[in-house]
């Protein structure tokens, strides 16, 4: 769990800036990492919808990019104030709170 290793997930934070710099080891990785997040997160997303779990006419790419803006956001924050923050609790409610935006 990345909110039990404080200082590998001070460095994912880090590591999105990295990957658009030119010629670093780590180039492209974040458009990597976030086309493949989106591949496989989007047919979910779909299929709940199908279900009539999520709600009909819920844009699945947007609620995907939503939710991962939502935990880097938080995962920022946290590795700024991680005495404060609680990583974990503050993305579950996040989480829930969109969850509850579109379910049906």
């Amino acid at each position: 769990r990345p909110a039990e290793e404080r200082e590998l997930l001070r460095f994912r934070v880090m590591l999105p800036g990295a990957s658009r710099m030119a010629g670093r080891p780590v180039e492209g990785r974040a458009q990597r990492t976030l086309e493949a997040a989106l591949d496989s997160l989007i047919p979910l997303v779909e299929e709940r919808i199908a279900a009539g779990e999520i709600a009909r006419g819920t844009d699945p790419q947007q609620l995907i990019l939503e939710l991962l803006a939502l935990n880097e956001g938080i995962r920022d924050q946290w590795s700024t104030l991680p005495e404060r923050i609680d990583y974990v609790a503050v993305f579950t409610a996040a989480a829930n709170g969109l969850y509850e935006r579109v379910r049906a």
